[in-house]
């Protein structure tokens, strides 16, 4: 059996230890991921180390530090923030880094029960568009 891709799970530090990451990262697994969650205390640990080791840089990015973690994986998922479906700015430095690397990219369904469109408007929509 060939090995997991190693996914990137992108997501807002707010989100950090909810249950919504939680729920993500059990999904990304079940799909056949390994995951690689910034938000995870190893992870935070290695950052840590990273930005003592590079403490002498006078205009360090720490940026860097992530966008080198999506490199080392072969597929980025990402959450948009619930109901506005922003993206916060470092998540957008993660996406463009893994679409640069030519990785695929997932976004995860953001507050789809509120999204779905009635028949009529779907109708609507279909004929809009010139499929009805």
């Amino acid at each position: 059996m060939p090995d997991k891709l190693r996914c990137y799970y992108a997501h807002c530090m707010g989100a950090y230890g909810t249950k919504q990451e939680t729920r993500d990262i059990i999904l990304l697994s079940q799909l056949g991921f390994d995951v690689l969650n910034p938000g995870s205390k190893e992870i935070a640990r290695q950052f840590k180390a990273w930005k003592n080791a590079n403490s002498h840089i006078k205009d360090l990015n720490t940026m860097d530090f992530f966008t080198d973690l999506v490199l080392q994986c072969q597929v980025l998922a990402f959450r948009a923030l619930p109901f506005t479906y922003y993206v916060t700015s470092g998540v957008w430095i993660e996406i463009d880094c893994a679409r640069k690397a030519k990785h695929p990219v997932i976004e995860l369904p953001t507050n789809i029960s509120g999204r779905g469109l009635t028949h009529e408007a779907t109708i609507e929509y279909l004929k809009e568009i010139g499929e009805r």
